[in-house]
């Protein structure tokens, strides 16, 4: 009787901890909309929606959906070796993440995905952190790819160049900084929690090392890092599609009078 009472007091605790965390999530997304929002001049805004073209609204919309499902398929490639989810689920914390990229500040919604996942697959928190810093790894490759072929095919003026190229210098630095660290990290990690001072909480910093890791399991595996690998062309790819989709429209008179070379698209 005693433990069916505490275990009533525990859900009814944690349902109102639910509800204060949701209030406080509300409140929080309404501040920063706000914050958004605030300096927006509402009649020009209404003046560029009249004269927007809103059938390239469902192509769009669309894409951006595929972008969304292709982004979670990686994710759930870069967690297979972990633990196999179903991709609806991951799918479901992606878009709360991506939902969380557009409200909140400095991008923290890459940080709330891995928290969700953690909390609703029960994997170590810094084992999903990882997964996340795998797929900004495969991001950097991507972008170091479109960087070189931009560089050597495209008319750039030099100052363009010049930034590409330390943008590129910048990518394999980091890159491989990060590899060493992971792959050789253990020792270091020792070493550095062998002052008399750290000692005592070297185990459980080895253990969050081993953790962290953990999420990096995908990159032995030559097809399902190839699979990652395209996922991630396709993520630039079809964001540079979407953006030429939005300046299809040449009925735009506010939109070309401000940007002419903007009008002149192919």
């Amino acid at each position: 009787l005693l433990r069916g009472r505490n275990k009533r007091n525990n859900q009814q605790e944690e349902l109102k901890l639910r509800k204060k965390g949701f209030i406080i999530g509300i409140l929080i997304s309404a501040f920063f909309i706000y914050m958004a929002i605030s300096k927006v001049a509402f009649s020009d805004l209404s003046k560029a929606l009249e004269s927007c073209n809103y059938g390239y609204i469902l192509p769009m919309a669309g894409l951006s959906v595929i972008l969304q499902f292709f982004k979670a398929l990686r994710w759930k490639i870069i967690l297979n070796p972990v633990k196999k989810i179903r991709l609806l689920m991951v799918y479901y914390i992606h878009c709360i993440g991506f939902m969380g990229v557009n409200i909140l500040p400095f991008r923290l919604g890459d940080l709330l995905r891995p928290y969700l996942m953690s909390k609703q697959e029960k994997i170590s928190l810094s084992t999903s952190l990882a997964t996340t810093a795998v797929e900004r790894i495969f991001d950097a490759g991507t972008l170091f790819i479109f960087i070189v072929f931009a560089i050597i095919y495209a008319p750039l003026p030099q100052w363009i160049i010049t930034s590409g190229k330390t943008v590129l210098l910048v990518i394999v630095i980091s890159i491989i900084g990060f590899s060493v660290l992971i792959w050789k990290g253990k020792g270091l990690i020792s070493k550095i929690t062998s002052i008399k001072f750290l000692k005592p909480f070297q185990e459980r910093i080895l253990n969050i090392f081993d953790s962290f890791k953990k999420g990096f399991d995908i990159m032995p595996d030559k097809s399902a890092a190839a699979s990652a690998v395209l996922l991630s062309l396709l993520f630039w790819i079809i964001p540079v599609f979407n953006t030429y989709l939005l300046f299809l429209d040449r009925k735009s008179t506010r939109l070309n009078s401000s940007h002419p070379d903007i009008s002149r698209m192919p």
